[in-house]
């Protein structure tokens, strides 16, 4: 079956995003919500039960918090990671079936960009329709988010799938068919979170109308059919829809919790709405912290896009700005209104693909063709670039283990420690008059910021990086407090031993006069176990360097290091999350970045890392083939 130009370009969206999300993703879960749907995912995938834990004679047991539908959904993925996992060492294959489940939501919100795409075309041209698909994959908080597990992004597409099921502009009644589907999407969507159930009634009226208002002229008038009982009769096929998923949802509430209406949230949840309203009401929109206009800038648009949108169909302005406020005023008074741990107003990310419909008609109205707008639009686009490459680069996690007074706005503490890691990477790599600790060096021992004295690794590498000839180099070093014998040292400059086993006990001074360019000193032993000595550690050292400098012409070298450095990833969940979270690790949050510190074989890695990468770029190559001239050109 050949595809229609619109659907071709969805189909191009849909690949090119998921290259996209494949490539920036983490590759692994953030908060403990994430894992609680991934542990229900494997208790049913691999033991075909639906508790946590391994209950017994006094233990009950223990059931997920949250709704079934998102751990069911990803079971598929689940599977396939699963067996692939098989084939690598077994330390890793917990890691890998996460990963694997990390790939739903760059599916789902890839998916979602595409409908909204298909959605713009049934009012508008081409390329309103695509700005508008593009401003919500690319220049809003679902990006960074689809790094998660969270459950928002399934929400969005069953609420989202459901209005475009009943939405037809312009055109014939929606069908019984497709109002009964419309029907079921929106009674899944509490399986996914209960909370969605919000948007059943909100539909229900939409569809109403949609069943009961003449469709003669377009824009629409808001006028009553003359046949209103037949209206409401064609509506009812929404209402039978809902009733099988809420039906099966209630039966799993009771089998699990004792009664239909009762969750895993408890018998309630009200005492937790605690928040002053207008902290959390604008705390969400525009508050300096987790505001989602700072968090996606192109959001400021979405006023003017619902006035432009209403201009065209008023019943569906008044839809796309019902979704989100039943968002803002349900969460404002919530305790964790932000969504606690994730990036920007978590809870609003089910409603921003209602945000981005308005978009397109903003970009296919006069007024988007101002030349105003559209500066202000780029101005915004410009601010969105720093804003997305902070929220993709720093691990959220590492954001709260540092105090509130020390970040003020999520967005400007994630662009900082960006701007940062990125001046960390110049200094180490392409600075001259440098001198750095390049790697094999244990914890700082030294005071405050002092990345000296300290313990070398077995084998330890020193850069140094004149901009002019004559460099000298000064190494103190010894190893009397190695047992059960000092340990001995080796030199290699650029390659060439100037120094064969001799062990520095007493301490020993070496000045080296270093050639023209660059240099690489390497520092080998070999090694010694302090946890023999100490109990508490289980790492091999070197020697002990007590201090190290380049001079060049009467100055010294900055010197450059991590005083704590990069060790492997902990493969247990819990520890990898604390150890992703520590600021003080130079980490960037990308799943290639992440792979070489995975107690993994080099050639198992880079297996994985091909697969991946090859998986993302196969992917963009699909898009880009899909695409054609009709992604660049009006259709």
């Amino acid at each position: 079956m050949s595809l229609s130009r619109p659907q071709r370009t969805a189909a191009a969206i849909f690949a090119m995003l998921l290259g996209v999300y494949l490539l920036t993703t983490g590759g692994h879960l953030y908060a403990i919500d994430e894992e609680m749907m991934y542990d229900l995912s494997e208790a049913m995938g691999a033991r075909g039960v639906i508790y946590l834990n391994n209950p017994g004679p006094v233990e009950p047991p223990v059931y997920s918090s949250y709704g079934p539908g998102q751990s069911l959904a990803a079971l598929p993925l689940f599977w396939a990671g699963d067996l692939v996992a098989r084939a690598i060492p077994p330390e890793a294959r917990a890691w890998f079936a996460r990963v694997a489940v990390g790939w739903f939501n760059p599916i789902i919100t890839a998916l979602l960009a595409a409908l909204i795409y298909l959605a713009g075309r049934r009012m508008y041209a081409h390329r309103p329709a695509l700005l508008a698909a593009l401003a919500y994959g690319l220049g809003s908080t679902a990006w960074p988010h689809t790094k998660t597990f969270f459950a928002e992004p399934l929400t969005a597409l069953l609420w989202f799938g459901s209005f475009l099921l009943i939405w037809h502009p312009g055109g014939p009644l929606p069908r019984p068919r497709n109002l009964f589907l419309a029907g079921f999407l929106a009674g899944l969507a509490p399986a996914v979170k209960i909370q969605a159930g919000l948007i059943v009634p909100i539909l229900a009226l939409y569809v109403v109308y949609e069943c009961t208002t003449q469709k003669a002229t377009s824009p629409r008038p808001l006028a009553p059919s003359p046949n209103g009982y037949a209206g409401l009769k064609r509506a009812s096929y929404f209402g039978l829809g809902t009733l099988a998923p809420l039906l099966a949802l209630a039966a799993y509430n009771a089998t699990l919790f004792g009664s239909p209406l009762r969750t895993g949230y408890g018998d309630s949840i009200w005492h937790l709405f605690t928040t002053p309203f207008w902290d959390g009401f604008g705390g969400q929109i525009w508050g300096l912290r987790r505001g989602l206009i700072w968090c996606a800038p192109l959001t400021l648009l979405v006023p003017l896009g619902l006035t432009a949108l209403w201009r065209r169909d008023r019943a569906a302005a008044l839809l796309c700005l019902a979704v989100p406020l039943s968002q803002l005023l349900f969460y404002a008074t919530w305790y964790a209104w932000d969504g606690a741990g994730a990036w920007g107003p978590r809870f609003l990310n089910t409603a921003l693909p209602f945000a981005a419909l308005p978009l397109a008609a903003l970009a296919a109205a006069p007024l988007g063709r101002t030349r105003w707008l559209r500066v202000t639009t780029v101005a915004l686009v410009v601010l969105t670039i720093p804003v997305q490459i902070g929220a993709l680069s720093i691990n959220i996690n590492q954001m709260f283990v540092r105090s509130r007074a020390d970040t003020p706005s999520q967005t400007s503490a994630h662009i900082q420690l960006t701007v940062s890691r990125l001046a960390r990477l110049y200094h180490r790599r392409f600075a001259t008059d440098r001198l750095v600790l390049w790697a094999g060096f244990a914890p700082s021992e030294g005071r405050g910021d002092a990345l000296l004295p300290r313990w070398t690794r077995p084998e330890a590498t020193v850069v140094v990086r004149p901009s002019e000839p004559s460099a000298i180099l000064r190494l103190a070093t010894q190893s009397c407090w190695a047992t059960p014998q000092p340990t001995r040292l080796s030199l290699r400059l650029n390659g060439t031993t100037i120094l064969s086993d001799v062990p520095p006990c007493p301490g020993r001074i070496y000045r080296l006069l270093l050639p023209p360019g660059a240099s690489h000193l390497d520092l080998s032993s070999p090694g010694w176990e302090p946890g023999v000595a100490e109990g508490d550690r289980a790492d091999r050292r070197g020697v002990y360097v007590t201090d190290l400098a380049v001079t060049v012409g009467g100055h010294a070298l900055a010197i450059e290091g991590d005083r704590l450095p990069v060790e492997d990833m902990p493969i247990h969940a819990a520890a990898m999350r604390t150890w992703m979270g520590d600021v003080r690790l130079p980490l960037w949050d990308y799943w290639w970045a992440y792979l070489p510190l995975l107690p993994l074989p080099k050639s198992v890695a880079l297996a994985i890392g091909a697969a991946w990468a090859g998986v993302a770029l196969a992917c963009l190559s699909i898009g880009a083939a899909l695409a054609g001239k009709s992604f660049l050109e009006e259709g």
